[in-house]
């Protein structure tokens, strides 16, 4: 049962890549199988080889969702997070894949009750050392990047079941991965 929250929405803004016309849309939080989610995954036009509805900074009203579970944010031009995603406390599933990140939004490392984490195909290079902070996580997905080294930080991470890497520039691991006993996907 899919529901909508016509009380709860955002709305986002984006200029047209061809026209530069100012676009604006509404973005309603829905309501799935009891998880409350947020989707800004611009789409991707395969023709243009571009995001549709790129959005280069996140709306503030966002963070006034403090129920929301699951936020898509795929497929756009963002380049940081700001610090008030932290208001987002029961956020479990976070989706940054496809964006223009140089650096691991570091804020992102204070949403606890996060379970899944989204980071492939932007342009990180280094894994903060407050992942280990992320007790909860059980995916992270960090494939696509320029990761060149393996934080021993990323082993405190005893929850861990799916964690993706390849195409980085990584020469070796840490050898504690043995102590990831749920690793169950690398």
């Amino acid at each position: 049962v899919v529901s909508k929250n016509v009380s709860e929405y955002v709305e986002t803004e984006y200029r047209d890549p061809q026209t530069g016309a100012l676009i604006r849309r509404t973005v309603y939080v829905t309501e799935v199988n009891g998880t409350r989610a947020l989707d800004l995954y611009s789409g991707w036009d395969p023709v243009k080889g571009e995001p549709k509805f790129p959005l280069e900074s996140l709306p503030t009203r966002i963070y006034s969702l403090v129920t929301l579970q699951r936020l898509w944010l795929s497929h756009n031009l963002l380049t940081a997070i700001p610090p008030e995603i932290c208001t987002l406390v029961q956020l479990r599933e976070l989706f940054l894949h496809c964006n223009r990140f140089e650096a691991f939004p570091e804020h992102v490392c204070k949403l606890s009750s996060l379970e899944i984490l989204w980071l492939d195909s932007n342009q990180i290079k280094e894994i903060p050392a407050d992942i280990a902070s992320l007790k909860s996580l059980r995916r992270l997905h960090l494939d696509k990047n320029g990761i060149e080294s393996f934080p021993d930080q990323l082993c405190d991470l005893r929850n861990l079941e799916v964690l993706y890497l390849n195409d980085n520039r990584l020469t070796g691991i840490s050898e504690n991965i043995g102590t990831m006993k749920q690793l169950r996907r690398l």
